[in-house]
């Protein structure tokens, strides 16, 4: 799925705050998309950075990454409803029937 700027700049500011809290010199491709990173894996990549968290700090990075995870899929769910109602409104504006809405949205 594309990613809005807003939702890209959103996933930077969470990277760099996580190689910066936990002073890491490489970004790998797991730790890059921690929004789809299972947790697991992404204390696996800490670990190979020689990363070490007690019980009380995983937890922490885990509620940590949930809450942005939950916050991405907040803006997901905007740009969507955003981008339906601004469909609606072509629709509306241009006297689409059905049929010709969904020729012209299932293209897009």
């Amino acid at each position: 799925m594309a990613h809005s700027e807003e939702e890209t700049k959103f996933e930077e500011r969470v990277l760099r705050f996580i190689l910066s809290k936990f002073n890491l010199k490489l970004i790998t491709p797991k730790l890059n998309e921690w929004y789809i990173t299972p947790f697991e894996e992404i204390l696996k990549e800490l670990k190979k950075q020689k990363v070490s968290l007690s019980q009380v700090d995983e937890f922490n990075l885990y509620e940590f990454i949930e809450a942005k995870k939950e916050e991405l899929l907040d803006f997901n769910r905007k740009s969507a409803s955003l981008h339906e109602q601004l469909n609606d409104k072509v629709v509306e504006l241009y006297g689409l029937t059905p049929e010709e809405k969904q020729l012209i949205f299932s293209e897009v």
